[in-house]
């Protein structure tokens, strides 16, 4: 198991992960062997049911540092993405409890036919 992965899922608000970090705690960790990243920031995404995803960006094009303000905005990110997912979560529980049926089988296949509609997540 990867340790950047537990240390992601069990953190309560995003981090930035840098190079010393990366030789100090994760030189072995697999993730960061195949990502080939040295400094990026990583969030997991709660929902009220548990574990939902992680993100994690970087600063490959432009190089920079990741700042506090960059992380503050991620974190407004995170919290979207995790709202955004519960809410999708509801909608596809509401689809198959039985009383609606409707022509998308997964939440995949709607989210797919939302984005192929040219529809954004304000328009849904």
């Amino acid at each position: 198991q990867s340790e950047l992965v537990h240390d992601i899922i069990h953190s309560q608000s995003p981090f930035v992960i840098t190079e010393g970090m990366i030789k100090q705690r994760y030189s072995n960790d697999q993730i960061i062997g195949k990502l080939n990243l040295f400094n990026f920031a990583a969030a997991s995404l709660a929902s009220s049911t548990g574990f939902a995803g992680m993100i994690l960006v970087d600063n490959l094009v432009t190089g920079k540092t990741i700042t506090e303000e960059d992380i503050h905005i991620f974190s407004m990110f995170i919290d979207q993405a995790a709202g955004a997912i519960e809410n999708c979560k509801e909608y596809e529980y509401t689809l198959t409890r039985g009383k609606y049926r409707h022509p998308y089988r997964s939440l995949e296949s709607w989210l797919f036919s939302m984005a192929l509609r040219g529809k954004n997540c304000q328009e849904l």
